[in-house]
């Protein structure tokens, strides 16, 4: 079974949750959140028959899938497609850091620090000469 449900065929990802019930198994992709509803032969638990896809992925993938019940080479072969061409990963944008350089010169009369821009001096109030 495992040469089968290895990943997810939708999102290449091996993070995949089993839930063997009482009268069905499913199995649900953490990534991609796509649920299948699966068959494995009930006596050994060893030989999956099919999967029928419930839940398309996140991102809609498989929509057109749903209701359709795929034997296990047809799994395995959009699994193996999948993890050759697994999706890009998200982009995030980087904080724009913007720095600002503020030239101080002194002040004629205090003799203090005031930027280069100012028309009168934060100290003592006079205003600036060029």
């Amino acid at each position: 079974m495992r040469r089968f449900l290895f990943c997810c065929p939708f999102c290449a990802s091996s993070k995949m949750w089993f839930y063997a019930g009482a009268d069905r198994d499913c199995l649900t992709c953490r990534e991609c959140g796509a649920r299948w509803h699966l068959y494995i032969e009930p006596l050994l638990r060893a030989n999956f028959e099919w999967a029928e896809l419930e839940i398309p992925s996140s991102n809609g993938k498989g929509a057109d899938l749903i209701g359709k019940r795929l034997n296990p080479e047809e799994w395995r072969k959009m699994a193996l497609q999948a993890s050759k061409n697994p999706p890009p990963p998200p982009v995030t944008k980087e904080k724009e850091t913007i720095i600002k350089e503020i030239v101080m010169v002194p002040c004629r009369y205090c003799g203090g620090l005031m930027p280069q821009t100012s028309v009168f001096c934060p100290n003592c109030g006079a205003k600036r000469n060029s």
